[in-house]
């Protein structure tokens, strides 16, 4: 198995200079032989699919349409829900705050680095709880796994400063807005 690079950003990056951005990380990522973790639908899944980066697929909602293409791997964490005692779901279906809290953790153990595009309430709601824990676990025992922000506005860097998710002095985490530095930073040791 490879290292892995957790993807995360808007469903619908709608074209442009971010979808082209994508596709460059994808294919320079893909280069260094590093596979992709990403959920299952949207923009992002089918471009770094394209790229012909090893992805894999796992989703927190009962499959339903979605874009299955090459991904290698597809981990159902609704199956593994229905799997937990009865307080955990919900008239037979797992409770959708449980297996969003699954597909996280499983991303979060699997994943040696974690790149998000600029996004709107899905995107932080992932990175929210990676930046927390990468600050008040992993930088304290050394074992950080880095972190970009591509292409994040100053507006949004300084809310995330003044939530006390990240400061000047975090090695481990990067803004960028150009792919080869982005890749670079990610897959650089040490």
């Amino acid at each position: 198995m490879g290292k892995r690079v957790f993807i995360q950003g808007d469903r619908d990056l709608g074209g442009g200079s971010f979808a082209e951005a994508a596709m460059k990380i994808a294919i320079l990522l893909n280069q260094k032989r590093w596979e992709a973790n990403v959920g299952i639908q949207g923009d992002l899944v089918r471009i770094f699919d394209e790229s012909g980066i090893l992805c894999h697929g796992h989703i927190a909602a009962p499959l339903r349409t979605v874009h299955v293409g090459s991904i290698r791997t597809i981990t159902d964490c609704n199956i593994i829900a229905q799997s937990l005692p009865r307080e955990y779901r919900q008239g037979g279906v797992a409770d959708p705050f449980v297996t969003w809290s699954l597909r996280l953790g499983i991303w979060a153990s699997r994943s040696d680095a974690f790149l998000f595009f600029s996004g709107r309430e899905g995107t932080i709601a992932h990175l929210v709880p990676i930046l927390a824990w990468n600050r008040k676990s992993l930088a304290k025992e050394g074992r950080a796994k880095k972190v970009v922000l591509f292409g994040w506005s100053r507006d949004q860097m300084y809310a995330l400063r003044t939530l006390g998710l990240w400061s000047p002095a975090d090695k481990w985490l990067a803004f960028h807005e150009n792919e080869e530095m982005a890749v670079e930073f990610l897959t650089k040791e040490g």
